[in-house]
């Protein structure tokens, strides 16, 4: 199957090497650290969902 479509064209390019530091590679933020920064958070969240 062929996922390219012509309306997506203008979006699709290549990325710099800045954004690939900033999004994939060693500068990117570690998805676990993000967690444990906002486990507080989550907790409350999960706490409504499971009071409603």
């Amino acid at each position: 199957m062929d996922a390219w479509h012509g309306n997506l064209a203008e979006y699709l390019r290549a990325v710099t090497p800045d954004e690939f530091d900033k999004f994939i590679g060693d500068a990117s933020i570690n998805f676990d650290n993000i967690l444990e920064a906002n486990r507080e958070v989550l907790k409350r969240l999960k706490q409504a969902d499971d009071d409603e």
